[in-house]
């Protein structure tokens, strides 16, 4: 039991080779990562400009599809920046600071 053995998962065994498992990694396995990533930023991309095209129809060229934002306004844009308060996830994030305070003094 003192050998490092690993357990595979259905579609893990190229993680496992790149890892350095029983088998070195060749250049093909490599190569294989490399094309899959970049297919997945392709497809990531092609995603996200049609969402974009869904959203804005006029944008021909979908020039917000990073961020779905064309404008920085006081209704699209940053509550710190235009009404000096805290964003939605930072109230989210305070509240359960203060929940788990309390609770550690009630259960301590």
């Amino acid at each position: 039991m003192g050998t490092n053995m690993r357990v595979q998962v259905a579609g893990d065994r190229m993680s496992n080779r790149l890892q350095g498992g029983a088998n070195p990694p060749t250049a093909t396995d490599m190569v294989k990562v490399m094309i899959a990533k970049r297919a997945r930023r392709i497809a990531d991309k092609l995603r996200m400009k049609a969402k974009a095209k869904r959203v804005y129809p006029r944008d021909e060229k979908a020039r917000n599809a990073d961020h779905l934002k064309c404008c920085s306004c006081f209704m699209c844009g940053n509550p710190r920046k235009w009404w000096k308060q805290k964003t939605i996830s930072e109230n989210m994030a305070d509240d359960w600071q203060r929940l788990q305070r309390d609770w550690s003094k009630v259960y301590g």
